[in-house]
């Protein structure tokens, strides 16, 4: 209540549409007790400009109305009341925050389905085509027979079969480039159609198992 509106009740002096100095006193008191604010008589004079003795008046007459309730229990219901009333605003906003996330992961859910997996499934036919498409230079039996020639098992001496041992692996990381893609085809990773199969093989990865076709 305002300094204003406690001058203008002042100036009326009726009961009835306006309330009475003493009334406004103990509203003011009223509403500080039930806030567990301090009443302080000084202050409250400076501030609403009316005398101690009317804060004295609506204190005393504010103590004993609170004694009376809580005398009948209406304290507590009042308490109660306001505690039903705290939960049912804490249940509201959490079914909002609920509803609201619902919300987000369906927006997600689209997206990835709409446009992200598509994405991922057209770059993986690309890269088929691409390997089905490699010729190589020889057929197996010709990169096997000279594979077999270069293993540091066919020769002897710590020098040599360490240089053998080098060739041989380079040889055999270079079968992809050197053998047809029809004579050793690739395996290529499952691109899944739905945010559910996206997330089986991430987790299937962070296992250490890889989901092929």
């Amino acid at each position: 209540m305002t300094r204003a509106l406690v001058n203008k009740k002042k100036r009326t002096g009726k009961r009835g549409a306006l309330t009475p100095r003493l009334d406004i006193a103990r509203a003011i008191v009223r509403a500080k007790l039930e806030a567990g604010e301090p009443v302080n008589r000084q202050k409250l004079q400076k501030e609403y400009g009316m005398s101690n003795a009317i804060f004295d008046t609506a204190i005393y007459a504010e103590v004993a109305r609170r004694e009376a309730m809580e005398e009948l229990g209406l304290a507590t219901w009042h308490k109660t009341a306001q505690e039903k009333l705290d939960a049912g605003m804490r249940q509201y906003k959490k079914n909002l925050d609920m509803q609201f996330e619902q919300r987000v992961q369906q927006e997600v859910r689209l997206r990835i389905e709409s446009t992200v997996l598509p994405s991922l499934r057209k770059r993986e036919d690309d890269a088929k085509r691409v390997i089905k498409a490699r010729k190589g230079v020889m057929n197996k039996a010709t990169y096997t027979k000279i594979l077999s020639c270069l293993h540091p098992d066919r020769v002897d001496g710590d020098v040599l079969k360490r240089r053998f041992e080098q060739v041989f692996h380079l040889f055999k990381d270079m079968e992809l480039l050197l053998v047809a893609e029809a004579e050793k085809p690739l395996t290529g990773m499952e691109v899944p159609d739905s945010l559910e199969g996206l997330m089986a093989l991430r987790r299937g990865r962070k296992k250490g198992g890889v989901r092929v076709r």
